[in-house]
């Protein structure tokens, strides 16, 4: 069985750190056996099939309140260090590797939102990818989630806004509860 190609992953990281893709377990024992392996923060290094993405574009559906907010596309042509915060772009870059799209259809907005429910996740981000072959894979759940303002004002969408909102409604929620 060939599990070929593969990356790694740091299991708690961000901005794409610890993430490499091997085509062979030769060049996978090679890094893991020199300096240049980065020990990731709680020692576990994941390993992660790899899947061509259909249009070089990964996905991140984001969430808040366990509702569907936007889906991100981003380039990853460049490589694995995707992390959608503004300290993470590069200076001087007109065009940005991220574009918010159309929604997700509806039964896979449908999914995302019960696992999110199941799971009592209120805020996150689900990562998803689209082979070749038209499947799509959820690779990653961040619930600490990061927006970018050139694609939010590009697209008018502004997640912090919707966020504010949605913990004001759980404070209010909750201290009503309390004064009863």
């Amino acid at each position: 069985m060939n599990i070929y190609p593969l990356i790694t992953k740091h299991n708690r990281a961000g901005k794409g750190a610890g993430v490499h893709l091997f085509n062979d377990a030769e060049a996978l024992d090679t890094y893991v056996n020199s300096d240049s392996f980065e020990e990731p923060v709680d020692g576990i290094t994941l390993l992660q099939e790899y899947i061509r993405p259909i249009d070089g574009r990964i996905r991140r559906s984001e969430f808040i309140g366990r509702k569907f907010l936007y889906t991100v596309s981003i380039d990853s042509s460049q490589g694995f260090e995707l992390c959608p915060a503004d300290e993470c772009q590069l200076p001087n870059v007109s065009d940005s590797k991220f574009k918010i799209i159309d929604p997700l259809d509806a039964q896979q907005q449908a999914d995302y939102e019960r696992f999110l429910n199941d799971a009592q996740l209120d805020v996150a981000a689900v990562e998803w990818v689209e082979d070749a072959q038209h499947r799509k894979f959820v690779y990653d759940v961040n619930t600490n989630t990061n927006y970018n303002e050139q694609a939010e004002a590009e697209a008018q969408v502004f997640a912090h806004e919707h966020l504010a909102a949605y913990l004001d409604q759980v404070l209010k929620a909750h201290y009503v509860l309390a004064e009863i």
